[in-house]
């Protein structure tokens, strides 16, 4: 099963290397302490101090990881004040990164799947209770597999002397 590349598009090019949509979004986000980091955010931790013991990696690398997704606009540093204490930050997730909510469903139902027991959580509907499912799906809302997904250019990329 694999995805049908557009004749347009060739065997080399940019959009392969460091144009790729793909090797974007993982230049970003595609460590695993990354990922731990943005999971956290959609479970609701906002400050560092939780990022820390949640995620259970080092400060050094929790700091590194929301540096970066703060710069990349994924989350947001925000002031904040307890009452009787010094000014610290909160780090919320934007729009852009509440835009990687399917990829963490995904991959929250790809581990559960994988785990012989099920893994310890799932996602369901607050409302029904089913299982959430992340599924790729045509514009005639049929699932779809990998055989019926063609890899075309983008419009913006169908112009230009180095493109497509």
């Amino acid at each position: 099963m694999a995805m049908h590349l557009s004749s347009a598009l060739g065997d080399e090019g940019e959009w392969r290397g460091r144009e790729c949509p793909v090797d974007t979004a993982a230049s970003i986000i595609g460590s695993r302490a990354t990922l731990l980091v943005i999971r956290e955010a959609f479970y609701g931790t906002t400050r560092f101090d939780d990022f820390v013991t949640h995620t259970r990696l080092t400060t050094a690398v929790v700091s590194s990881r929301l540096k970066t997704l703060v710069e990349h606009h994924v989350l947001e540093r925000r002031p904040y004040r307890d009452a009787g204490k010094r000014a610290h930050r909160e780090y919320l997730l934007t729009a852009r990164g509440e835009a990687l909510l399917p990829l963490v469903l995904a991959l929250m139902q790809w581990g559960s799947d994988q785990a012989p027991d099920g893994g310890p959580v799932r996602a369901n509907d607050s409302a029904s209770g089913a299982r959430v499912v992340v599924e790729p799906r045509g514009g005639d809302d049929r699932p779809l597999d990998a055989d019926r997904i063609v890899i075309e250019p983008a419009p913006a990329w169908t112009s230009g002397p180095d493109r497509v």
